[in-house]
């Protein structure tokens, strides 16, 4: 029984693995994670052909856009 928990528990670790970096690369590291844990290879399948993460912007990028300004009518 032991050998056994050991087994489940390095496939775990090895397919979580290589799910976490193939869902790194789509930004989707817990997804590539989760799945690859529980289904193997079939779950870095799913990932690497699934849609991609949101993009993120680069902070300079978030501070580079113009300001909103709020019109009332109260001051017009």
């Amino acid at each position: 029984m032991a050998e056994f928990i050991i087994i489940l528990l390095l496939y775990f670790i090895a397919f979580g693995a290589i799910g976490l970096l193939i869902g790194q690369k789509k930004r989707r590291p817990l997804a590539g994670l989760v799945w690859a844990m529980l289904l193997g290879p079939l779950g870095w399948a799913l990932v690497f052909f699934g849609p991609d993460g949101p993009e993120r912007q680069s902070p300079y990028a978030l501070s580079r856009q113009p300001l909103r300004t709020i019109k009332s009518e109260k001051w017009d």
